[in-house]
C-alpha cells in the first residue's frame, strides 16, 4: 500500500524539524532461498526381499530440513519446499513430479561422480517460485553396494594426528591413461575411488581454504625456539607445519611469511597450500598405486603454520582473565597538532610475546606512523599498517633471546588530531584484524591499553572504560578538579541499580577496577554514571559472555 515517513529531528535546545516523504510498498518479491554448497547422504543397508541378506542401499534427503534457510516473500506467510535431481528432464520449473523428498540408491552411487540436486520453494498464497543447487554426495562407507567386477577400489581416511578426521579435503586421482578423478573427504574424513584395474594411479590430497586459521604469534614463539635449538617441535607433522613457505626449511623465512598473515598483510601463504598431507605407507604427499589394485591409503592431514594445534578450539591453550597493559599517558588533544604517543610496558619481561590491532577513531584523529622500539626488538615487519588511512594498526611481536631486558617505551604512535578531544576516547586495542593476545608459556592473555596521569587537567571528567567490550574485568578512569568524593554506579539498560562504588578521590587523574563479577551480570550493555556535588556524567560500557 501506500505510507508516508515522518522524520522529527530535536537538538538540545528543544528547536525541532519535520520532514516527511511518502512511498509505495509492492509484493512482487521472490521468496528468498539458500542452501548450502554440498551435502552429504550415506547409503544405509536395505534388505528389499526379506530374506535376512543385505540387498540393496537407500538414502533419503528431506526438503524440509532446509524450510528454516527459507524466507516467504514480504507478502505472504509461509513456503513449501521441493527437491529434484537434475537429470535434464522438467529441471527449469517446478511442477507435480517434484517431491518433498528425494530417494538415492546404489544406482546413484558413483564415487566419481556427485549428484547435482535442485532445491525449490514455493511462497504462499502468491505462489512465487525460486531454486538453488547443490551438490549430493553419496557415500557408501558401510559398504552396501559392492564395486563391479572390473572395478578396483582405493579406499581411505584423512585425519589429524589427533586423529580427528579432516573434512572436505579434494582427493585427486590421476589416472596412467591421463584421466583424472576427484573425491571430497565426508564428515568422517573417508574418501573412496572406484578406478579401472591394470591402470596407475597417483592419489594427492588437497585443501587450501582459510589460511590463519590455528595461526598466531603463540606458534612463531614455538617456530624460533625450534630455530635456536632451545626447544625442538615434536614430531615430522609439526615441522612440515613450521615449513610455511614449502622449502624443506625452517628459518627465519617462514616466521615472516606467517607474521604477514597474522598481520593482515597476507591472505594466503605464498608457496603453499594451507593444509599437506602426509601418506601412511612413505610418508610423502603423494601416492602411486601401481596396476591400481584394491587398496586402503590412509593420509595425516596438517595444518600449515599451526605448529601448536590451536587450529580448533576446543584445543586453544589456557586463557587468563588477567592481561597485559600497555600504559598510555591521557591528555588532551587540540586540533591541528600532532603528538608522540609512547605505549610502556612494565609487565612485558614476563611475556614471550604478544599481537594486537590498534585503533583509532577516524573522526577525531588520524594515524601517522608508529614505530618500534628496537631496545625491544621491534622492527617494522612486525607492525602490519596496510590499513593505517583506515585507523588500524596490526603488530604481532615475539622475544627474540631469553632475559633479554630492555626498558622505555615499546613502541611510539604518531597522531594528528582532527578535533579536540580527550587521547582515551580515541585509541583502544581490539581483535578486528589481528586477535589482542599475550603469551607466557602456555597461557593465553588479553592485551589492553591503560590510560594514566592526566592529573593536571582542572575539569570534572568521566572517561571511557577500558578494556570495552570485556569479558573478566574492566577500568573507569575520570578526572576531578580537586580532592572530593564521589559515587560510581552502574545501571542495566532497564534502569535497576546493579552495582556502586562511593569514595573520597584525589585531585586529578583516578580509577577503579570493576570485576564482572561484582556486577552479577551475565553479558550486554550498562550504563555507568559519576556522580559529584557538581557535577553528572554518563557512559555506556559492554560485557561479553
Amino acid at each position: 500500500g501506500d505510507f508516508r515517513l515522518d522524520a522529527m529531528v530535536r537538538d538540545a535546545c528543544q528547536n525541532e524539524a519535520l520532514a516527511t516523504t511518502e512511498f509505495a510498498a509492492t509484493s512482487d518479491k521472490k521468496p528468498g532461498v539458500v542452501c548450502v554448497t554440498s551435502l552429504t547422504v550415506e547409503l544405509t543397508p536395505v534388505d528389499t526381499d526379506q530374506d535376512g541378506d543385505i540387498d540393496a542401499g537407500c538414502g533419503i534427503v528431506w526438503a524440509n530440513e532446509f524450510r528454516s534457510s527459507m524466507t516467504p516473500a514480504c507478502s505472504d506467510d509461509s513456503v513449501m519446499v521441493f527437491i529434484e535431481m537434475i537429470d535434464g528432464v522438467g529441471d527449469d520449473t517446478l511442477d507435480e513430479s517434484d517431491a518433498d523428498s528425494l530417494k538415492v540408491t546404489c544406482a546413484d552411487y558413483d564415487p566419481s561422480t556427485p549428484v547435482a540436486v535442485r532445491l525449490w520453494v514455493r511462497s504462499y498464497p502468491s505462489g512465487s517460485v525460486d531454486f538453488c543447487d547443490l551438490i549430493l554426495i553419496v557415500q557408501n562407507n558401510m559398504g552396501v553396494c559392492e564395486l563391479s567386477r572390473d572395478e578396483g577400489g582405493i579406499t581411505g581416511a584423512i585425519h589429524n594426528e589427533l586423529e580427528e578426521a579432516v573434512q572436505q579435503v579434494d582427493v585427486k586421482a590421476s589416472l596412467g591413461n591421463g584421466q583424472a578423478l576427484n573425491f571430497v573427504t565426508s564428515s568422517q574424513g573417508v574418501y573412496t575411488i572406484a578406478t579401472a584395474l591394470g591402470i596407475d594411479v597417483t592419489v594427492t590430497p588437497e585443501k587450501d581454504v582459510d589460511h590463519l586459521n590455528g595461526i598466531s604469534t603463540g606458534d612463531l614463539i614455538k617456530i624460533q625456539k625450534h630455530i635456536l635449538g632451545k626447544e625442538l617441535l615434536a614430531n615430522e607433522y609439526r615441522i612440515m607445519a613450521a615449513d610455511a613457505n614449502n622449502d624443506d626449511n625452517i628459518n627465519a623465512l617462514d616466521l615472516i611469511a606467517l607474521r604477514r598473515l597474522i598481520l593482515g598483510i597476507d591472505d594466503q601463504l605464498p608457496n603453499s597450500n594451507s593444509w599437506r598431507f602426509a601418506n601412511m605407507v612413505d610418508g610423502e604427499e603423494s601416492y602411486v598405486i601401481s596396476g591400481a589394485t584394491e587398496m586402503e591409503l590412509d593420509f595425516t592431514g596438517v595444518k600449515i603454520g599451526d605448529v601448536n594445534l590451536d587450529s580448533d578450539p576446543s584445543r586453544s591453550a589456557a586463557r587468563s582473565s588477567e592481561q597485559l597493559a600497555f600504559d598510555v599517558a591521557d591528555r588532551m588533544l587540540s586540533a591541528g597538532e600532532t603528538y608522540r604517543i609512547d605505549l610502556n610496558s612494565d609487565q612485558l619481561l614476563a611475556f614471550e610475546g604478544f599481537q594486537f590491532t590498534l585503533v583509532s577513531d577516524q573522526t577525531a584523529v588520524d594515524i601517522i606512523e608508529i614505530e618500534g622500539s628496537e631496545q625491544w626488538g621491534l622492527a617494522s615487519e612486525n607492525f602490519g599498517k596496510q590499513l593505517i588511512a583506515d585507523g588500524k594498526v596490526t603488530t604481532s611481536w615475539e622475544r627474540s633471546a631469553e632475559g633479554a631486558a630492555a626498558a622505555g617505551p615499546v613502541m611510539t604512535l604518531t597522531l594528528r588530531a582532527k578535533t579536540a578531544t580527550q587521547l582515551s576516547d580515541v585509541l583502544s586495542i581490539n581483535s578486528t584484524v589481528t586477535a589482542a593476545e599475550a603469551y607466557q608459556e602456555e597461557i593465553v592473555y588479553d592485551v589492553a591499553l591503560q590510560f594514566v596521569g592526566n592529573a593536571s587537567s582542572s575539569e570534572f571528567e568521566l572517561q571511557q572504560n577500558n578494556p570495552n567490550p570485556f569479558t573478566q574485568s574492566t577500568v573507569i578512569g575520570f578526572v576531578l578538579p580537586a580532592d572530593q568524593s564521589v559515587s560510581l554506579t552502574i545501571y542495566d539498560v532497564t534502569g535497576k541499580l546493579i552495582h556502586q562504588h562511593n569514595g573520597g578521590f584525589a585531585k586529578g587523574y583516578n580509577q577503579v577496577e570493576i570485576s564482572k563479577r561484582e556486577l552479577n551480570h551475565s553479558s550486554g550493555i550498562l550504563y555507568y554514571q559519576l556522580d559529584s556535588e557538581e557535577f553528572t556524567a554518563t557512559r555506556k560500557m559492554i560485557v561479553l559472555e
